[in-house]
């Protein structure tokens, strides 16, 4: 797989110009604890702020990529924007 260019938030009116006005840009992260390998997988809807939650095992690339494509199917996606945790390198 090749390396994507990154690009920073600054960037994303340029890229997706309405993005704030627009649904389906959306932003995702984790809540971690370090009492438990357990993690919140949160995805939070630009425009609406609506918010999809789920508890994962773990932060490996092949279960994040299974749970947010399983919380997303249904949903319009216009772009995601993430950090630069490894386990959103995929």
């Amino acid at each position: 797989m090749q390396d994507r260019e990154r690009k920073g938030l600054e960037d994303r009116e340029n890229l997706f110009p309405g993005f704030e006005k627009e649904f389906g840009h959306w932003e995702m992260d984790f809540i971690v604890s370090k009492e438990s390998k357990y993690s919140l997988l949160v995805l939070v809807e630009r425009k609406s702020k609506y918010v999809k939650i789920r508890l994962i095992e773990n932060r490996k690339n092949f279960l994040v990529n299974e749970e947010v494509f399983s919380l997303l199917k249904n949903e319009k996606v216009l772009s995601i924007t993430t950090d630069n945790d490894i386990a959103f390198s995929k």
